[in-house]
């Protein structure tokens, strides 16, 4: 869908009743841009593949941002962009689309503007809800409206992220524990959750097997993480598979992402690039290098242990 079709119906999905005006669009520093609403999102603080496109191929879309009761630039859509932008300094100027709606409606224009895409994870979808319901004082009947969702979508979405304790979703925010897989967490009793937060950590886990252990945890009322790890391995998924197909997993975005960084280095070297793109460049290959040769040291001692 063409991105002018799905702001406005983003925009309109936003300001029911009435119709919002046309958005303003400027051009402006990244510094003037906030993240207000980053708290609700799970992307990355530093995506190397946005900051990578934005050298080759500059901003191809604007940002969509409001501004908060200050007056302050917040961004709406685009944090990827953003972030990339002000952590290499390029583009030093980025274009945005101001929509003149206040928070509240910048919160639907979010969910909005991610429908149909990738979207938003349940989680993600989630935090919104509670923001509308919890922080600005919407009923859920007022949320599913301008939302555009049925009332029982906003129950459940805000059923999932008050059944789950802080301390897991604050490792869903780190990358430790995947949205889906904190999705079954939260079936677990509060008090066991983060035990097991802990153990998927540890063990690797993904949603397939994290559904498996959270089935034995409420069958067997396992609390602790020895208690749910015994649990575990009792009902015949033995933790030695975890590490397995978290081995297959790794190895396999490993050697995509390798791939994908040797044809880059072939065919766009750093000494063809522009000095400004150049220097952060060169200084990113010098800061991974120490890491990769420990890669490799830590992969020959492994295969050396295995020889007959």
């Amino acid at each position: 869908m063409d991105a002018r079709v799905t702001l406005r119906h983003a925009v309109a999905a936003a300001a029911a009743p009435a119709t919002a005006p046309a958005p303003a669009h400027l051009e402006v520093v990244p510094e003037e841009v906030g993240e207000r609403l980053a708290r609700l999102r799970l992307v990355p603080p530093h995506d190397a593949e946005m900051a990578a496109s934005l050298r080759r191929y500059g901003q191809l879309s604007p940002l969509t941002v409001f501004r908060d009761a200050q007056g302050q630039l917040e961004v709406v859509d685009g944090l990827r962009r953003l972030r990339a932008a002000a952590h290499q300094g390029h583009p030093a100027r980025l274009a945005v689309q101001v929509l003149k709606l206040d928070e509240v409606r910048a919160l639907a224009a979010l969910v909005a503007l991610h429908r149909g895409r990738a979207g938003l994870t349940e989680l993600e979808e989630s935090w919104v809800v509670q923001a509308l319901v919890r922080t600005h004082g919407l009923g859920q009947q007022q949320a599913a409206q301008l939302l555009r969702r049925h009332p029982s979508w906003v129950s459940r979405r805000l059923l999932l992220v008050e059944a789950l304790v802080g301390e897991v979703q604050d490792d869903v925010r780190l990358g430790l524990c995947p949205p889906t897989a904190a999705r079954e967490v939260a079936r677990l009793p509060r008090g066991t959750q983060a035990a097991c937060a802990k153990l998927i950590a540890r063990l690797g886990l993904g949603t397939r097997q994290t559904t498996t252990l959270v089935a034995v945890a409420l069958r067997r009322s396992a609390r602790t993480a020895a208690e749910l790890e015994a649990a575990y391995q009792a009902a015949g998924a033995e933790t030695a598979h975890a590490p397995r197909d978290g081995y297959a997993a790794d190895l396999t975005l490993l050697t995509r992402l390798a791939l994908r960084l040797r044809r880059r280095l072939c065919e766009h070297p750093p000494r063809r690039l522009p000095p400004a793109q150049a220097v952060p460049v060169v200084a990113e290959l010098r800061s991974a290098l120490p890491l990769l040769t420990s890669l490799t040291e830590c992969f020959t001692r492994a295969l050396e242990e295995e020889s007959p």
